[in-house]
């Protein structure tokens, strides 16, 4: 499948979520949404197979500072400025992806290997 392929679109924040009951959507300029991934959270644009979680995780892992977190994953400063944004108002979106990659897991071990 060539990621021109992939159905995509900009992640925008209901106003609710952004704080305000104004009618204002922020959009990040740098993730998307991939509404057939089995992973709910954003993904960076031109790099469907890279959630938001893998990038943000390893930064903090390797206290790495934004300018090194850009350089080893190939992306701007501006879009790991807004994946840790991201990261931070959806940490529910990704603390779910987290449980249900981890039974998954544990079932496909069962599945695999039967005690």
């Amino acid at each position: 499948m060539k990621e021109q392929d992939i159905e995509s679109s900009p992640v925008e924040i209901p106003a609710t979520t952004a704080g305000t009951t104004m009618r204002v959507a922020l959009v990040y300029r740098y993730l998307m949404v991939q509404p057939d991934h089995w992973l709910r959270q954003a993904f960076f644009i031109g790099r469907p197979k890279l959630p938001v979680s893998r990038v943000v995780e390893a930064m903090q892992a390797n206290g790495q500072s934004l300018e090194e977190a850009a350089r080893d994953w190939s992306l701007p400063v501006a879009a790991i400025t807004e994946a840790l944004d991201y990261y931070q108002r959806f940490h529910d979106v990704i603390e779910a992806d987290a449980t249900e990659e981890l039974a998954l897991s544990a079932a496909l071990a069962r599945e695999r290997w039967p005690v």
